[in-house]
């Protein structure tokens, strides 16, 4: 079917069958409809498709199949990279149902929820959930790329959590995908990121935890670079009951921020101790232990590190929550040493002019090493780097680019041959894509794409390939 053809779709059949919106382009409410968190990526299908139940998925799907139309699904929109302009957008940020089973520790949730949900359905019960750094991120977007997130180390990624999918192929059919059921298809889909179907829900395990002592030490400029490197030798020295990591952030100089904070560049170091203590009183004790000799470098001109329940393990990051224009460059590191840190720093350091929001450093490793099934990318890795550019859609094509390319030839020796869907952003060209995962990992996946979406329904990136 071509561009034109599209642009007069018939959606009465649709509209009949699905209960939730259907939007064709440039209706009344099409723009809000498709608008997500990156507001950089170009989304501009020829319908979308706000769905409030599965059957809506279903119809939707069975919908583009009949046209030979592609198919994007969107919770959040965290994820915005690639082009989408033509085709159908299914919108699942309504699917938000959380439903906690404390005596199997389980939770289920609709593919529009957050992690933020999570943590505060779980807490009561003394359970949490394995998440990335950002309570508004989609809890199935996250698991579909592996999860990274302040309690990592200790417990692993949040794919290794997930333990039924409901899913919607590419001709509108639904299957669950369990380690019982469709074995291949719940392999791939924790952590092999997309192009295989539409979640609908998802059952993820949770773990007994109340409390972690965790938050924020905030360092001032003068002190980053010192702090910077005193941190690297800290990470060789603490259990997996530690996830941290260091972020240089160039605050913009806005009233709703504390004062020592505004207009300023700080070394945010996110620090999460879990534990094995059943009383708070020795978690915190021992918590303080671990933080002191962080402390002990210089004074942080915030502090807010301290004993907090699971309800809030989404505030250590402080990822900014609203919408904006996203630009980043992620990549996984092997074991890294002090000319790391100064070839980064000396590249986009404290003192040094360059249009980013945020360089950050996180230590991985610890429980994530071990192998739990499931395509997850990244697994060898020790820490991870990522830039996030300024908020400034003029910089993007390549001001930005530029300044990344030349940090990368800088420190490319610390690379992992492979890295993670969730922290590369959109990749370039197939090598890029193929990275996301281990050799044999990405030959698998392809192959299970191949068997469960032969005609490329469901496009992931720009570069997916296929064996056939």
């Amino acid at each position: 079917m071509s561009r034109s053809d599209e642009s007069q779709l018939d959606l009465s059949v649709l509209t009949g069958e699905a209960a939730g919106p259907v939007l064709p382009r440039g209706a009344d409410g099409f723009a809000e409809e498709i608008s997500g968190y990156n507001l950089v990526g170009p989304v501009n299908p020829d319908v979308v498709v706000g769905a409030t139940s599965h059957h809506d998925v279903v119809a939707a799907v069975r919908f583009a199949a009949s046209r030979n139309l592609p198919v994007y699904a969107q919770a959040t929109g965290h994820g915005n990279y690639a082009t989408i302009d033509r085709g159908v957008l299914v919108n699942t940020a309504r699917l938000n149902t959380v439903e906690i089973d404390p005596g199997s520790r389980l939770a289920t949730l609709g593919a529009g929820v957050t992690w933020g949900s999570v943590y505060e359905a779980a807490a009561p019960h003394g359970l949490t959930p394995i998440t990335g750094s950002s309570p508004g991120v989609g809890a199935v977007g996250l698991v579909l790329g592996g999860g990274i997130g302040p309690l990592s180390r200790t417990y692993g990624f949040a794919a290794d959590y997930a333990r039924r999918f409901e899913v919607v192929l590419h001709d509108g059919s639904s299957v669950t995908a369990s380690e019982s059921e469709e074995p291949d298809l719940f392999w791939a889909l924790r952590g092999g990121k997309g192009g295989l179907g539409i979640i609908t829900s998802m059952t993820v395990a949770l773990v007994p935890q109340t409390s972690i002592y965790g938050g924020g030490l905030f360092f001032a400029k003068e002190d980053a670079t010192e702090v910077f490197h005193a941190w690297l030798d800290w990470t060789k020295t603490v259990p997996d009951t530690v996830t941290s990591s260091v972020c240089l952030v160039r605050f913009p100089p806005l009233d709703a921020l504390p004062e020592p904070l505004r207009g300023k560049t700080i070394l945010h170091v996110r620090f999460v101790y879990t534990g094995p203590e059943d009383s708070e009183d020795q978690r915190d004790s021992r918590g303080a232990e671990f933080a002191a000799p962080l402390r002990a470098v210089a004074e942080p001109v915030m502090d807010t590190v301290g004993l907090m329940s699971t309800a809030l393990t989404g505030s250590v990051h402080q990822d900014p929550p609203d919408p904006m224009p996203v630009w980043e460059q992620g990549a996984l590191l092997n074991d890294i040493d002090h000319e790391f840190v100064d070839r980064l720093c000396t590249h986009v350091g404290p003192e040094v002019d360059v249009p980013l929001n945020a360089v950050e450093v996180r230590h991985i490793g610890g429980a994530m090493k071990e192998d739990r099934g499931g395509a997850v990318g990244g697994r060898s890795a020790d820490y991870t780097v990522v830039l996030i550019g300024r908020p400034e859609a003029s910089l993007f094509g390549e001001t930005l680019p530029e300044l990344g390319a030349a940090v990368q030839r800088d420190i490319q020796q610390w690379y992992c041959p492979e890295t993670n869907y969730n922290f590369a952003g959109c990749p370039k060209t197939a090598e890029d894509f193929a990275r996301n995962w281990p050799p044999a990992v990405f030959e698998r996946l392809v192959q299970v794409r191949d068997h469960y979406d032969p005609v490329r329904r469901f496009p992931i990136g720009t570069h997916q390939p296929t064996s056939k």
